[in-house]
């Protein structure tokens, strides 16, 4: 399938130079349309709100059976001097070029090309979104409308198909020190140095224990004291951890390191604002699979240590298989292991293909009775 290299570049480029923050995306939707349109391939509108829609381009939504979605906004640029694409070589750099415009052009130039080498429509559509980097209401709108298949995001993975999903936490440090004139500045009861090395532990100690994990120090901000030793200094730090390292024990570990490294002079707080677990796709169906297990159980001469049974439960995270035999075998090892008068598990399995599930399986020793 031949790609038409200087019609993707032209793409590429005039997206990356219009500047389209969250809830501001009018002038890149007008740019893409008649770039479309060019291209002779259909497109519909899907209305987020009275001026904002995503584009939904070739098969409409109901007829597709894949969906390859990218979005259109970026975060804001209050800290750039210059958003504009920055070609050099082989490279452009720009506002938005990774995150994802560069995907959105990929997408759009592949669908085209196909169009034109096949003369009709694959079976998928390419849905360019709006408010993804803030409060997603452009992806919310697109799932309403789409009744389950295969959903692709063009991202940033290198152009391999991603099928993991990193945890994600978010911590945030707080220094407490003195305020004093710059003359009498040291590292005792400073906040900024206490920070500093705070982050230094933090990045050490990742690299030597979790090569895999990805730790970014996102922001650091002073009192900002001026011609003195400022009193306090934050910081916050973002961890994306793989998802088949356990993660909240990653995350208590590291967070308990950088406290116990902290001088205690030093007044350091720190706390986990974020902290969502990562998942891998299933083998058999390709779809993450998320649960509420309810436990109800009668005991006998054992019973079930709750943080046990959280690591255990934990174990599936990695795991494919189908939401009745995921049922069925944590029944068959609680009853191995407590052996139990009584148990029944209840599995409400969300929605996956626009089904939900609800898998009630139970136990009971053989003459056993509940009381009247």
């Amino acid at each position: 399938m031949p790609i038409d290299s200087g019609r993707l570049r032209e793409l590429f480029l005039g997206l990356v130079n219009i500047y389209s923050p969250s809830g501001k995306e009018e002038e890149v939707l007008e740019y893409a349309e008649d770039h479309i349109s060019r291209m002779g391939v259909p497109f519909l509108r899907q209305y987020v709100d009275d001026s904002r829609y995503n584009l939904v381009v070739g098969q409409p939504l109901q007829d597709a059976q894949t969906l390859l979605v990218g979005h259109l906004d970026t975060v804001p640029a209050y800290d750039l001097e210059s958003y504009e694409a920055v070609v050099k070589g082989d490279e452009i750099a720009g506002l938005g070029t990774a995150d994802m415009k560069g995907g959105c052009a990929a997408l759009l130039e592949a669908y085209a090309s196909y169009v034109q080498d096949n003369g009709c429509l694959p079976a998928a559509s390419v849905c360019l979104l709006v408010g993804e980097e803030e409060a997603g209401d452009g992806a919310n709108v697109l799932v309403q409308g789409w009744q389950g298949g295969d959903v692709f995001v063009a991202e940033p993975t290198s152009l391999n198909q991603g099928t993991e999903h990193y945890g994600y936490a978010e911590l945030e440090l707080v220094a407490v020190g003195e305020r004093r004139h710059a003359a009498m500045a040291n590292r005792e009861r400073n906040a900024i140095y206490a920070i500093l090395r705070a982050l230094m532990e933090a990045s050490d100690y990742v690299e030597k224990n979790y090569s895999r994990t990805i730790l970014n120090i996102r922001d650091v901000h002073s009192s900002q004291a001026g011609f003195a030793v400022a009193d306090h200094c934050r910081a916050c730090i973002d961890l994306h951890i793989p998802p088949n390292v356990p993660f909240h024990e990653s995350v208590t570990r590291i967070a308990e390191h950088i406290r116990r490294s902290s001088d205690e002079s030093q007044q350091l707080s720190l706390d986990i604002l974020t902290a969502d677990p990562g998942w891998i796709l299933p083998a058999d169906t390709g779809q993450p699979d998320f649960a509420e297990l309810r436990l109800e159980y009668v005991p006998d001469e054992a019973c079930v240590e709750l943080k046990s049974l959280k690591l255990y439960v934990w174990s599936f995270r990695n795991e494919g298989a189908f939401h009745e035999a995921v049922a069925n075998r944590i029944l068959d090892d609680l009853v191995a292991t407590i052996k139990p008068r009584f148990l029944r598990l209840t599995a409400d399995f969300n929605v996956r293909g626009g089904i939900y599930t609800t898998i009630v399986t139970e136990h009971r020793m053989p003459g056993w009775q509940p009381p009247e």
